[in-house]
This record gives structure tokens, sequence and C-alpha cells, in this order.
């Protein structure tokens, strides 16, 4: 099922399994919750395999999905061969996306609150990572989510207090500091 997912993500950039994957990664995220609460969602991961998979899927696709339907430069259509076009590009100064926030592309209000739900799980994950490769690797992958968490200041608040508990932690490893 994952790798359908993955498939329609990749190739044919459907919402709809995008909004699948990210509610793997909501459930994957609350995993080990769930024996002490009841958590209702729509996915139950047991299997540390399936777990392993969710978590790879959805930090890998799931930015640059975001990115594909946020971006300000309208990269579905590439320009033709034709060697005019090209020139004119050329003469005409290029948008930086980065400077750009996510939230004025026109369909931002349809995927706002899926973004929001990644982005709140992703913190959740990050907060209660034990090991230090891990936390490593999810920092690293956060960088391509924060032109997303400067559109909801609560979460880049949170954000940027995990970042510094475990930056200021004395038993800190050096790896996580660099």
């Amino acid at each position: 099922m994952l790798s359908i997912w993955q498939e329609e993500v990749t190739k044919h950039h459907t919402i709809k399994a995008l909004r699948r994957i990210i509610s793997a990664f909501r459930a994957a995220s609350v995993v080990n919750e769930r024996s002490n609460k009841d958590i209702s969602s729509a996915y139950h991961i047991d299997n540390d395999a399936v777990f392993n998979k969710v978590m790879v899927v959805a930090l890998k696709y799931v930015p640059k999905e975001l990115d594909y339907h946020l971006s300000q430069q309208d990269n579905r259509n590439p320009p033709s061969d034709n060697g005019k076009e090209k020139k004119k590009q050329q003469q005409q100064p290029q948008k930086n996306p980065a400077a750009i926030s996510p939230s004025q592309h026109p369909a931002w209000r349809r995927l706002r609150l899926m973004v929001k739900s990644y982005l709140g799980s992703f913190l959740y994950m990050l907060r209660g990572l034990p090991e230090t490769s891990m936390i490593q690797y999810m920092i690293k992958q956060s960088e391509a989510t924060l032109p997303y968490l400067v559109c909801f200041p609560k979460l880049a608040r949170e954000y940027i207090r995990t970042l510094l508990s475990y930056f200021g932690e004395p038993s800190s490893d050096d790896t996580i500091r660099l």
C-alpha cells in the first residue's frame, strides 16, 4: 500500500496519496503513545519495518511534493525548446522561491491543514527521539520544511525550542551541535 502511494506521489503528484502518506506519518509519530492512550487514527502501525518505511517515505517525499504543489514557479509546464523563449527567460530575473512564502500560493488554502499536520507530527517525532543518529537525520531533513514552518509561528517557535534544547544539552553529542 505504501509503495503504491509513493508511486502516485512521485509520478502523478496526487494530493490524495500525499494526504494518505501524511496520515500514516501522523500515526507513526504517535506509535509509542498508542499503548497508553486511545488515539484515533486511520492507520495503525505495529511492525518496525512498516514504521521505518513510513518514516523514509514521508521524510523524503512529502517536502518535495509540497514544493511541487506550492512553488511559485510553474514547474509543471516546462518551456518548449524554442530558442526565443530561452533567451526571454535568461533576460528575465529569476525569483527566489525561498524568499516567497508558500502561504501566498493559490493552493495554500487547500493544503494548509495537511502541511500543519505534517509539521506537527514531525516536531512530535523530533522531540521524542532517543537516538543521536536519528535526531541528526531528522534535523537534516527538517531543512526542507523551513519555508512551511515560517507560515505557522507557533510551530516555528516549538521547532526553535526543540533545536535549542538539543544544542544546549550538556550530554548532547557533538554531531547534533554541528
